[in-house]
């Protein structure tokens, strides 16, 4: 079993997607890490994409349309799809127009090294008028410790305290134990109409 996978979902965004396997290709290629996209397009690009990438530079791409997509394009089933396409140890879950920094999988490895089931990583952004800002999250790492649950409008305050201009957060800020994901997802009503603010 691969000690930390790479989950995308992906929807009409070739250009970014292109970038954001750009940033990771270099780094999972030296630990040879699973990258696995689970893809909710209207189009085939996406899939041409990611063959096109998978043949040219890396071949632990793997690839399928969302498989719960008859039950509708929302974010949140297309996430469960992505998770269940892998089985490693660790999930990081990651943003189709999001990349990562030089180091960032040696860094998280190294987390994980130590033992961490839960890592939050920091996170940079635009504020409203496109300028560039650095979202002022800190480093933490929880060891096999219970998290609680926040409400949307608790994560809310929080966010506009800390001024990460409104924003609940960044899934790609997040790293964690696979066995944490799969228990949340038991609990999950998937018809729910508040589905998409899952992640």
């Amino acid at each position: 079993m691969d000690k930390l996978g790479i989950y995308i979902p992906t929807f009409n965004r070739e250009n970014e997607l292109k970038e954001c396997l750009k940033s990771f290709i270099p780094q999972v290629k030296k630990y040879n890490l699973p990258i696995y996209i689970s893809d909710n397009s209207t189009t085939h690009d996406t899939e041409k994409l990611v063959r096109m990438m998978k043949a040219k530079y890396y071949n632990r791409i793997y690839y399928r349309k969302n498989k719960y997509i008859r039950l509708g394009r929302t974010y949140a089933l297309n996430l469960r799809s992505v998770f269940e396409m892998g089985n490693t140890e660790y999930v990081w879950f990651f943003g189709d127009d999001d990349k990562i920094a030089p180091g960032a999988i040696k860094e998280v490895l190294s987390c994980i090294k130590k033992g961490y089931s839960f890592i939050q990583i920091n996170a940079t952004g635009f504020d409203r008028e496109l300028k560039y800002v650095k979202i002022p999250r800190q480093i933490k790492k929880y060891r096999n410790v219970k998290y609680d649950k926040y409400s949307y409008k608790k994560v809310m305050q929080n966010a506009n305290a800390n001024n990460a201009l409104g924003y609940v957060g960044h899934m790609a800020s997040i790293i964690t134990k696979r066995e944490l994901i799969a228990k949340e997802i038991k609990k999950i009503d998937f018809n729910s109409p508040y589905l998409d603010f899952i992640h």
